[in-house]
């Protein structure tokens, strides 16, 4: 069997390689499925790219890091409720972590994005939450 490059996608194609890149434990978790569950996320790669459909875009490079930047996008906002869990027994459930691996995946699928010269029109920014009491270190900014 040899396996090709891909030269073009369809919806359900780029849904079926979205599944693969989110993993079984994510999408599990999130309970998404191909193809239905990654509609949207299409849409947003598509509008990053100005195309309509995934066999308009030419540059199947760019295509899949559109995607792939919107995927994880996606994942941090579907995981923001996920917290860690210490049951009465001691066992200890650490959802978080999906989130924390999910921006991490975000930030390389950035970076990725822009050397294929996707343009992300739309930035975001993270959040931290911090305390007003934390001591500040002369110079830094307010």
């Amino acid at each position: 069997m040899t396996l090709t490059v891909p030269t073009s996608y369809t919806r359900e194609m780029l849904s079926a390689w979205l599944h693969t890149v989110a993993g079984p434990s994510v999408a599990g978790v999130l309970g998404w499925s191909a193809p239905s569950s990654y509609d949207e996320i299409i849409n947003d790669a598509l509008f990053a790219l100005g195309g309509t459909a995934p066999d308009d875009v030419a540059d199947i490079a760019a295509l899949r890091a559109a995607a792939r930047v919107a995927l994880w996008q996606a994942v941090v906002e579907q995981t923001t409720t996920l917290y860690d869990v210490t049951m009465p027994d001691g066992v200890r459930v650490a959802r978080n972590q999906i989130q924390e691996q999910a921006l991490a995946a975000l930030r390389t699928a950035r970076r990725a994005a822009m050397e294929a010269g996707v343009t992300l029109a739309v930035g975001r920014a993270e959040w931290r939450q911090s305390s007003p009491f934390d001591a500040r270190q002369a110079g830094d900014e307010l």
